[in-house]
């Protein structure tokens, strides 16, 4: 990123006070160099070279003639040269660290560094640019001096390069500090300036002292970050290599493709002369585009810093090359379709997949190779966005970048997406030895997975509308059943089996690792959860956000609606301080009204704390402070006298904990929860004390927290457990239906896929259908479980985009859903207040749905007995 590689992003600066983005590009080694002077006295040996880089000439200056010159008086000298105007010219010293000073008129550049002049006694030519040398080039170029500093670990390894834009008589070190600070979002004591003796600097005495040691690459800083900081540091890295590593094993796979192909082409004859030159050419053309990329890729320094954004965006415009190619493959692809098919061409065919060059993969697969990268770079530079901060200097150029690249790539994506799906369904409809109707109008082909069952093997094929199970017979398919995702679900079983699970069939399936049963699990809910939302009359959930006068930024908090009011309590914020404050606010008005916290008379300011209310006021229990101990306190907070009171420990008290789930009853409180021991507590207002709920039938749950609790209203002491984690870290993929209050708790049969992965999600109910919203996994559609149909659906989306998945705070006004704050894409506590309206399908025939006054739901005999009995779920032997 950093390097001076001919036509290379050489620097990447930015920041406040005087410290901002800016890039320069210079093509050094291409220069044509033209030397002025002869050179015939022994005083004018040593000599300066000057670099005019728009026109890529190298000027050589005798240093006896203008040791003494200021940098007006140099551009007056090389300007009528170079044919440029003298008062149109820029004058950078630069150095082998990267490092550009910008050069006032009156400015004597040598002043700085003798080094500019240099004895030719090295044998190289004079003309051959050196280290230390004068860069000119148009005013409009260039606005300010720029450099690059080392930042070390605090164990002296190499983190990152820092780059920073400065104006030498403002340059202090506390600005580089502001910027690292406000980009890790950490205080300044974590870094320190060093130079290379070791010596700590604290500011610069005057601009030359600063100037000398930025010359020489004689400043670095320490940092010495904390565990979140590192973490998100070597994310990046991470994406940002694999975006390189890749870059390169793409283009070596390009090579050759041309003479390969060009071969076919030839030798089959299909194709006339101008249709294989043409698409030969076509490829030329990307080939050549990847080879550029290849080669800024390979000198170019990967670290946090890294300007991928800056860099790539040049590139973006250039990326409708693609276009052309595929439009002659499709075009072609007829053609090229009856010649593989052809028996007087299997041979020339045949030959190609053998070669080393196609290493085994079919003609048709390798013409696909040169568009295959073009979709490639939304998933790349959607992924290090991710981990990039809205401070670090990447972030806009890197957006706009990812813009760009979806609208150039955008019919891209969806014709190389069908061409491969196509080429792969034409290869399955040869697989099947019986015939079957493999083309729909509408149908994608997703993926094939084998398995065996019970020593005997079988395909899964996942289709966009239809999931396929085939036999294998010798080397050929036998399609067996065919399922619709209305009516399938695929759960995971022990470590590489999943269960394949339809109306009274419960099958399980052996995968050959557990990798392949992950992907197979991963894809089947994306395309079931997609099947789902395309089917008619589904529900709706309209997202807007509510404008506010006070932004307050907050994750891990509590939200309640009482009293036609919205309160908030707990959480903590960007800067990591936990919220012990009450904001309230009504749905009609969105300015918060702030209720202080009292120290020492109100409760501590925690997260992850249960709270709940009723018509007297708000209660919460329990929470953290450090996210590792819990609380055990339970208190209530008036709305008569807007007070706090902490209520009596008596009876069953539950265990410290965080992650709790907390109900409000007409008589009493429900508890729900426990990392180390899960529990379901009644907090009996009239006695004031604690009872444990003891299970008297049912799945005993061993541990369980993050989850959500959701009261069944039509039915009394019944709800809905959905998601959360156990202390192992594992997800409660299967929802638990309890009645009497915790008494009795089954796992429970429901119509289509369950939300799986949810942990610190939110669960709400709205005109008898419950919503789960978010969660910590890549997995955060919104489900709507419909009690009435005893079915699970996912909404269609539309509004704005839901800024936060995870942490944050949501309720119900009974009509609508209003979500607060929660972790937004940089990883900082966000303020965001939305509200999400809510439109149910309408029923066209209702005595087509199953209304059912006792809301009882099917015991899930399956899940049951695996949870039951662990050591009885195991693999077998994969044949």
């Amino acid at each position: 990123m950093y390097s001076q590689r001919p036509g290379g992003l050489k620097h990447a600066a930015f920041g406040k006070d005087s410290i901002r983005l800016m890039s320069v590009s210079a093509d050094i080694m291409q220069a044509n160099a033209q030397p002025k002077y002869t050179i015939r006295k022994p005083c004018d040996f040593a000599v300066c070279q000057v670099y005019y880089s728009p026109k890529k000439q190298i000027i050589l200056l005798p240093a006896s003639k203008v040791a003494g010159m200021t940098s007006k008086e140099l551009a007056q000298l090389v300007a009528p040269q170079v044919g440029a105007e003298n008062n149109n010219l820029t004058v950078i010293l630069k150095s082998p660290s990267n490092f550009s000073l910008l050069l006032k008129d009156d400015e004597i550049p040598f002043k700085y560094l003798d080094a500019l002049f240099f004895l030719p006694t090295d044998g190289k030519p004079k003309e051959q640019l050196r280290r230390y040398y004068l860069h000119m080039t148009n005013n409009n170029d260039h606005k300010q001096s720029h450099a690059l500093i080392p930042v070390i670990d605090d164990k002296a390894n190499i983190l990152y390069m820092a780059p920073v834009a400065f104006q030498p008589e403002q340059f202090k070190i506390k600005h580089i500090l502001n910027f690292l600070c406000k980009l890790h979002n950490i205080s300044p004591d974590v870094f320190t300036a060093y130079d290379k003796k070791g010596n700590t600097l604290k500011e610069f005495n005057e601009p030359n002292e600063m100037i000398r040691l930025l010359i020489f690459n004689s400043l670095y800083l320490s940092f010495q970050p904390d565990e979140k900081t590192k973490k998100l540091i070597a994310k990046r890295v991470n994406v940002l290599q694999e975006f390189k590593d890749t870059e390169l094993r793409y283009y070596k796979t390009l090579k050759g493709f041309e003479e390969n192909v060009g071969i076919v082409f030839k030798k089959g004859n299909f194709l006339s002369k101008s249709e294989s030159e043409g698409f030969l050419n076509a490829s030329h053309y990307i080939i050549s585009l990847h080879k550029q990329i290849y080669d800024d890729f390979n000198e170019m320094r990967i670290d946090y810093m890294t300007m991928i954004g800056t860099w790539f965006k040049k590139y973006v415009p250039f990326l409708k090359v693609y276009h052309q190619y595929v439009s002659l493959y499709k075009a072609y692809l007829p053609a090229i379709t009856t010649a593989m098919n052809s028996r007087h061409l299997a041979s020339v065919f045949r030959d190609f997949q053998n070669s080393s060059y196609a290493n085994g993969l079919a003609f048709d697969s390798v013409l696909i190779i040169p568009v295959q990268r073009g979709p490639r770079y939304q998933l790349l530079l959607r992924e290090v966005l991710k981990f990039t901060p809205e401070t670090h200097p990447d972030y806009t150029v890197l957006s706009e970048a990812l813009e760009l690249t979806k609208d150039t790539l955008k019919k891209l994506e969806q014709d190389v997406s069908l061409v491969e799906r196509r080429q792969k369904m034409v290869q399955l409809e040869n697989w099947f030895s019986n015939k079957v109707t493999i083309f729909q109008p509408n149908r994608l082909y997703i993926n094939t997975f084998f398995i065996e069952i019970k020593s005997k093997k079988y395909v899964f094929i996942l289709f966009s509308d239809e999931f396929w199970m085939a036999k294998i017979n010798g080397d050929k398919l036998v399609l067996d059943k065919t399922f619709s995702y209305s009516d399938l679900d695929v759960i995971k079983y022990a470590q590489k089996s999943v269960v394949l699970r339809a109306p009274d069939v419960d099958k399980v399936c052996l995968l050959e690792t557990t990798e392949f049963r992950d992907q197979l699990v991963t894809q089947f809910r994306e395309t079931s959860i997609c099947f789902m939302q395309r089917q008619r009359n589904q529900i709706q959930m309209v997202y807007e956000n509510l404008p506010q006068n006070n932004v307050y930024e907050l994750a891990e908090h509590s939200m309640v609606y009482e009293q036609k009011t919205f309160w908030i309590f707990g959480g903590k914020n960007p800067n990591g301080q936990l919220n012990g404050n009450i904001y309230k606010f009504t749905p009609n008005k969105t300015d918060f009204v702030v209720i202080q916290n009292k120290p020492g008379k109100d409760p501590s300011p925690r997260f992850m704390t249960a709270m709940t209310s009723n018509s007297n006021g708000l209660y919460i229990f329990g929470g953290t402070t450090d996210g590792k101990t819990g609380l055990s306190d339970l208190w209530h907070f008036s709305f008569a006298s807007n007070r706090w009171t902490k209520l009596p420990e008596k009876g069953d008290v539950p265990p410290p904990g965080y992650g709790y789930e907390l109900v409000s009853y007409q008589d009493f409180l429900i508890l729900s929860g426990g990392k180390d021991e899960f529990g379901i507590y009644k907090f009996i207002f009239k006695s004031n004390e604690w009872k444990q709920v003891q299970l008297s039938r049912g799945i005993e749950i061993m541990s369980l927290y993050g989850h959500s609790f959701v009261p069944i209203e039509t039915t009394n002491g019944a709800a809905f457990i959905i998601g959360g984690k156990n202390s192992q870290g594992e997800y409660n993929d299967h929802p638990i239906h309890i009645t009497k209050y915790g008494e009795v708790s089954n796992y429970v049969r429901l119509s289509k896929p369950n939300p799986n992965f949810r942990f610190q999600h939110r669960s709400v109910t709205v005109n008898d259908t419950i919503f789960v919203i978010g969660g910590d996994s890549y997995e955060t559609d919104p489900f709507a479980l419909q009690l009435s149909m005893n079915s699970w659906t996912t909404p269609t989306l539309e509004g704005v985009k839901q800024p936060s998945l995870h942490g944050f705070a949501m309720t119900t006004d009974g009509t609508s859903i209003f979500i607060h704050g929660g972790y937004g894409s940089t990883g900082s506590p966000i303020g965001s207040l939305q509200k999400v309206t809510i439109k149910m399908p309408k029923v066209e025939d209702e005595a087509e749905l199953m209304f059912m006054s006792s809301m009882s739901f099917e015991k899930d005999n399956f899940v049951y007995n695996m949870k039951q009995n662990p050591k009885s779920v195991k693999d077998e032997e994969w044949v």
